[in-house]
């Protein structure tokens, strides 16, 4: 099964590829983002770099993983809707706001209180994520409507509904989606924002975000009682939706899209943080298609 979505960070998309690289490796897996952009990742750097772009196969991988991913990357699909399944997780907006700001501070140890946080990440920052991934394929020229958009999704769940949502999708996922993942070594030891426990600041947070919120009540709405199901899918709005997406995007372009808007534009800022040995192995696998570090500077 071909499971796609382009996740929220944190909502929990890094529990799914764990499981799907788990069992069905890492060359099944194509993986699109700041992460992702690593030498190891030699099909991505293909996709973006190389002259046989009538070779790539989106078909050719179970699951497609990255921030960075966009629903153009679609153009690419061999449409089989019975091999081809979508799927969006969801998460309140307190809690996301929470596990975001600590990636915030501590991942990336940037300096933020939890007001100015609030206030950086603005009112919609959820709707608007999901406007900037799925527009393309919901139509070149239309709006983005909530309503249609929900009838992309074979699946709907939560967050916190990972595990016996995913289980319930792919069985096979079912004991390595249950495994606990590894905590990450600026958490050890970590003590939550007093704010975190203050419901007068997070009825604030839910109030701020009463767009991301209405969003996720309306997605929420969606789901069936078995907790995944998604009552608003309609198979022949993806297919038509697909479609149209081939019709308005080419393979060039699309191939351009993500060379120059994730990998030239990422790699770029990794550049300025490269010792000489890590510029001595870029130098080496970018030289396999004509060029080198200095294109980044």
């Amino acid at each position: 099964m071909h499971l796609y979505s382009c996740h929220l960070p944190k909502t929990g998309g890094t529990s799914v590829l764990y499981a799907m690289r788990e069992i069905y490796g890492q060359n099944k897996i194509f993986s699109v983002g700041k992460r992702s952009l690593t030498i190891k990742n030699k099909d991505f750097i293909e996709f973006c770099l190389g002259n046989k772009i009538s070779n790539f196969d989106l078909c050719d991988y179970y699951h497609v993983s990255g921030h960075s991913n966009n629903s153009i990357l679609l153009t690419f699909l061999d449409y089989d809707p019975n091999k081809f399944k979508t799927y969006l997780i969801i998460r309140d907006p307190v809690s996301l706001f929470w596990s975001q700001y600590y990636q915030f501070t501590l991942s990336a140890k940037k300096k933020a209180t939890p007001e100015s946080f609030l206030k950086l990440r603005g009112p919609s920052h959820t709707l608007n994520f999901y406007k900037e991934k799925f527009t393309a394929i919901m139509g070149k020229n239309e709006k983005f409507k909530i309503n249609n958009f929900l009838k992309l999704f074979n699946f709907i769940f939560e967050t916190k509904n990972i595990t016996n949502s995913l289980s319930k999708i792919d069985p096979s996922l079912e004991n390595l989606i249950k495994n606990k993942r590894r905590v990450r070594k600026e958490l050890k030891g970590f003590v939550p924002h007093r704010l975190q426990f203050d419901d007068s600041f997070n009825k604030e947070v839910l109030s701020f975000k009463n767009e991301d919120n209405e969003f996720f009540e309306e997605c929420k709405a969606s789901i069936k009682d078995d907790l995944y199901s998604n009552v608003s899918f309609d198979q022949k709005f993806l297919e038509n939706s697909i479609d149209n997406l081939k019709l308005n995007y080419s393979k060039e372009d699309v191939r351009d899209f993500f060379r120059e808007k994730v990998f030239k534009t990422g790699l770029r800022k990794k550049y300025k943080k490269f010792n000489n040995q890590q510029k001595d192995k870029w130098n080496k696998e970018l030289d396999k298609f004509n060029m080198n570090l200095d294109n980044f500077k």
